[in-house]
């Protein structure tokens, strides 16, 4: 079965109407081949073959369904090209994991691999060459396939920074060595999914008073979470205002978490820990670029494991970016504030 059937008849079955753009992309996939498999004259001679574009970047709009189709990808190769060792991974998440470890160990190294990477971004100097990192490993072996989504184009990965000139050149390798499409979807799908009529039923709770508190509490076994630091490795640990591993769920506050000195290895240790449920209190308007950086991070780390957020607010999710200047971030924010209306939903 082609990828485009799978990915038609699988949503239907699921009762999700796919729309003609969706249905485009899923037929381009269809032309990405999968098996680039070296002949013996290849093996002889390695330096004078030159690979197919090996990965598909996958490009849109906040909740076109970029996701939800490289999901799909991922588990029509799983069902329908066995020797393939499928792995997705937030590219936050992937980051961490990567920088420690080659790709001979992050993978099967007795299959051929197909890594998914959500919401692929570079932030910084360091981010991009660990892009070029990755990207040369992929086009030195042939068993490695990508596919990567994102909000932008390749050539507004990087706006301004410094290194701007060498990670230009590391995305102009990207654009000539993967099939770069865009999903033309200018509709936000979040913004009709709708999980309960009734407004109690929302996990974010305003304005910080004792009254949301108290529903705040009342969502947790909070007599139950007696966990107040969660050790990360032998020199680092995280504060909690409360945590419980029997029920996989932690309570977080706001100032000394996202306002505090936390990097992405504590963001993914604490959402990687406590993944049914993390409740945020005391959650102000965000105030400065890097505590948008630390937020957007958290949300979208959250919103990939589908942890429930509950969150105890002191303005609603719309004004939560209102004081902070927006700059290269604004696609990240747009992004954070369509998950967020998804998820003040999630049944908990």
């Amino acid at each position: 079965m082609s990828f485009s059937a799978f990915f038609r008849q699988t949503s239907l079955g699921k009762g999700v109407q796919v729309s003609d753009a969706q249905m485009a992309v899923a037929s381009l996939l269809d032309t990405f081949t999968l098996d680039d498999t070296a002949t013996f004259i290849d093996r002889l001679f390695p330096n004078n073959v030159k690979r197919k574009r090996f990965g598909v970047y996958l490009w849109g709009s906040v909740g076109s369904g970029k996701s939800m189709i490289m999901d799909a990808f991922g588990r029509w190769a799983r069902e329908h090209r066995r020797n393939l060792d499928v792995q997705r991974q937030h590219f936050l998440e992937f980051t961490v994991n990567y920088m420690n470890h080659d790709m001979n160990r992050v993978f099967n190294r007795n299959k051929q691999r197909l890594l998914l990477l959500d919401e692929l971004q570079i932030n910084d100097i360091a981010n991009g060459m660990l892009l070029g990192r990755l990207l040369n490993d992929f086009a030195n072996n042939r068993n490695f396939y990508l596919m990567a989504t994102s909000n932008r184009p390749p050539d507004d990965l990087y706006p301004s920074g410094p290194g701007k000139e060498s990670i230009m050149r590391i995305i102009e390798y990207m654009n000539t060595n993967m099939h770069v499409w865009s999903l033309n979807e200018p509709k936000d799908y979040r913004r009709d999914l709708v999980f309960g009529e009734s407004s109690t039923k929302s996990n974010f709770l305003h304005p910080v008073n004792e009254d949301t508190y108290g529903l705040f509490i009342s969502r947790f076994p909070f007599e139950k979470m007696n966990i107040r630091r969660l050790e990360i490795n032998d020199y680092r640990s995280v504060e909690l205002y409360r945590g419980s591993v029997e029920y996989e769920c932690a309570i977080l506050d706001y100032e000394k978490f996202i306002k505090g000195n936390v990097g992405p290895l504590d963001i993914l240790a604490v959402c990687k820990t406590f993944r049914k449920a993390i409740g945020v209190v005391n959650v102000k308007k965000v105030e400065t670029r890097e505590e948008a950086r630390r937020f957007i991070d958290f949300i979208d780390i959250l919103y990939d494991n589908r942890t429930v957020l509950v969150m105890q607010m002191d303005c609603n999710v719309e004004e939560l970016f209102t004081k902070v200047d927006h700059g290269e971030e604004a696609f990240a924010m747009h992004r954070t504030l369509s998950r967020l209306r998804e998820m003040e939903f999630w049944p908990f």
